[in-house]
């Protein structure tokens, strides 16, 4: 049991959307069963718990990854009950000679960087480490990560723009440096790296009233212009495709989405996740349509297309996009609850 509570307290150092940490856990007789928490996530974003899904997929990769430490192998079962939806993933542990991953040392460094990156590309074999895996897709072309970096900052205009995403995006902002080091779920306000004069208007801003007047004289136009600027400076962006749209897909999705990250970690290079988009085109194409504004119905469908045709991707799905780089240190860093584990003997 011991050893199972020690490679808990390292694999959830796993990102999650907006650090929701959708999990818990219970042991029987010395097995581990994971859990999704279905509601820990924004809901609207999250559509048919594939943000969970993912988040649970970087979970596992990091039990894999550090239970070799300890000195075990696990031995992953994904949904072994076709009862129980929200039952992930069961863990059986087996003996094994103690050695350490070679990215063991990095899932606790491992760290979202909002921060502005620097133009400078990556190396053959930098791309050769990040990329080996034929699910995944990058461009490093200028012209073609304005076009990405344009569609990927759709997101922020919609979210300024849709009263039940806004409040759910500041209703999930953490305030103060106590709550984040205590591990609680949501964003803390200096992970976002704001400029100073935006971050006191956020505080404003949280209110729904004045945001809306903000945006008709541009305000979200502007915002979206701005982070479209981020994510186009950038060594690279890529995607990660799935063949279809599973609850084991994006969880394999998830896996192979941080080991990549990790790799950029020991590689010394800066990641972001720039998913949002992509949930939201997943909702719109489902017919799921009844938040947005019908303005905002062909601007996610057009975003969506335009980030499928330059990453070339004629069929699959794509569960996550990000961009890597070189960047200065992040400011802050989200912190992580401790894993409570219900014990269950038979």
């Amino acid at each position: 049991m011991e050893h199972i509570k020690e490679i808990l307290n390292i694999a959830v150092w796993a990102p999650s959307g907006d650090n929701s940490q959708p999990w818990r856990f219970e042991v029987r007789n010395e097995k581990l069963y994971i859990f999704n928490i279905p509601d820990r996530d924004n809901p609207i974003l999250n559509f048919k718990q594939s943000g969970s899904y993912v988040a649970h997929g970087g979970l596992i990769e990091n039990i894999s990854i550090a239970s070799p430490h300890f000195g075990y192998s696990a031995n992953v079962s994904l949904f072994p009950d076709a009862q129980n939806k929200d039952l992930v993933a069961s863990v059986s542990f087996e003996n094994t000679d103690k050695k350490d991953h070679p990215l063991f040392n990095y899932i606790k460094q491992r760290v979202t960087n909002r921060k502005p990156y620097k133009n400078e590309v990556l190396t053959q074999e930098q791309k050769d480490i990040l990329f080996e895996s034929d699910n995944v897709f990058f461009r490093e072309d200028k012209a073609e990560k304005k076009i990405i970096a344009s569609a990927a900052s759709t997101m922020e205009r919609i979210a300024l723009e849709t009263p039940a995403i806004h409040k759910l995006f500041f209703r999930g902002i953490l305030w103060n440096k106590k709550d984040n080091d205590a591990g609680q779920g949501g964003l803390y306000i200096k992970t976002l790296e704001l400029p100073p004069p935006i971050r006191v208007a956020f505080k404003f801003l949280k209110h729904w009233a004045i945001t809306n007047i903000f945006n008709k004289i541009g305000f979200s136009k502007l915002a979206s212009k701005g982070n479209a600027g981020v994510y186009a400076k950038s060594s690279a962006l890529y995607v990660v495709v799935m063949d279809s749209d599973t609850g084991k897909d994006f969880i394999n999705a998830g896996r192979i989405s941080q080991r990549i990250w990790l790799n950029a970690t020991k590689l010394g290079l800066s990641v972001q996740p720039v998913t949002g988009i992509l949930f939201l085109a997943r909702r719109v194409i489902a017919g799921d349509t009844g938040v947005f504004l019908n303005s905002h119905i062909p601007l996610i469908k057009n975003a969506y297309e335009k980030i499928k045709a330059t990453f070339g991707i004629g069929s699959g799905t794509i569960a996550m996009m990000f961009r890597v780089g070189y960047a200065n240190k992040p400011t802050a860093r989200s912190y992580r609850l401790s894993p409570h584990i219900n014990i269950e003997d038979k």
